[in-house]
């Protein structure tokens, strides 16, 4: 039994992949065994993957399902699974993709480590590839931080809506994301604060814990990173990304499952979503 400073609580959010939320909740199984306290919610999947969770479960004691009828989007299915280990105590949620393996043995010490220096509100680790070579974009500046950029995004998820039709918006898509890389200029490798983190696994905090009840539920997917920057940037509370953790992301399976193999309709749906989730951003931005 691993014996930890604070109590632990990890969310992890299903949608209809099966295979993948298994691969995600044994790499948890390996780490912590029954000592680490798993809610995984079912966003809406309303297929046979549902009961196929709630059988995997009554043989585990430490995994509690939670079942949501409709899917509610990446911030509002998370906040069902937070707000239950809220209620149980935690002092520490990890809201984990579906599509992460967890294999870092003392991942939980580290962060401990990490808040007894820093005190910090919200975390994020490395995303490496089974090779151990890190490959995320992030940490990131937010692109986003005034409302006259946010108008600019809005526009440009307009512009790359049309071009799918035609297949320009890859061109365009990329363009954008090679100038801001080029602009951002961080290394992966080392450890900052206040900066962007991926919304794939996030660690929040006991302080962070009692002011929120989670993400901001007001979006259905996309930008929640950005959002929780605002959040964070407004209330004064600390983000590190720090890669003395790390985990393994696989990718957006659920969001794959959601949308089919079309890869033009997918995009289309993550242009749409980004579009509406401005908005959100827009109305954090006003509450300074």
């Amino acid at each position: 039994m691993k014996a930890y400073k604070y109590k632990w609580g990890i969310v992890v959010l299903h949608y209809k992949v099966m295979e993948v939320t298994l691969q995600c909740i044994k790499s948890l199984i390996n780490i912590y065994g029954s000592d680490m306290m798993v809610v995984v919610v079912d966003n809406g999947s309303d297929d046979e993957t549902t009961q196929d969770l709630i059988r995997y479960s009554l043989k585990k004691k430490n995994i509690q399902i939670i079942i949501s009828k409709n899917n509610l989007g990446f911030s509002r299915g998370n906040n069902l699974g937070y707000l239950y280990l809220k209620r149980q105590g935690c002092d520490f949620i990890i809201l984990l993709n579906n599509d992460v393996i967890m294999f870092q043995q003392d991942f939980i010490e580290k962060i401990e480590e990490e808040y007894a220096q820093s005190k910090f509100d919200i975390l994020g680790p490395a995303i490496i590839d089974r090779q151990g070579r890190i490959v995320t974009s992030y940490p990131q500046k937010p692109v986003h931080s005034t409302i006259w950029a946010i108008y600019l995004g809005q526009i440009t998820c307009i512009v790359k809506w049309v071009l799918s039709f035609i297949k320009l918006d890859v061109k365009l898509a990329g363009y954008i994301a090679n100038k801001q890389n080029k602009e951002i200029g961080f290394d992966s490798r080392l450890r900052y604060e206040n900066v962007l983190i991926s919304g794939c696994c996030i660690v929040f905090s006991k302080e962070y814990i009692k002011k929120f009840d989670g993400l901001n539920p007001n979006t259905f997917m996309y930008l929640e990173e950005e959002i929780l920057f605002a959040r964070a940037n407004k209330n004064y509370l600390k983000i590190v990304y720090t890669p003395a953790v790390k985990i393994i992301h696989i990718g957006e399976a659920a969001t794959s499952c959601l949308l089919g193999k079309g890869e033009a309709q997918k995009r289309r749906f993550k242009y749409l979503n980004q579009f509406k989730s401005f908005f959100v951003l827009k109305e954090e931005l006003k509450k300074r």
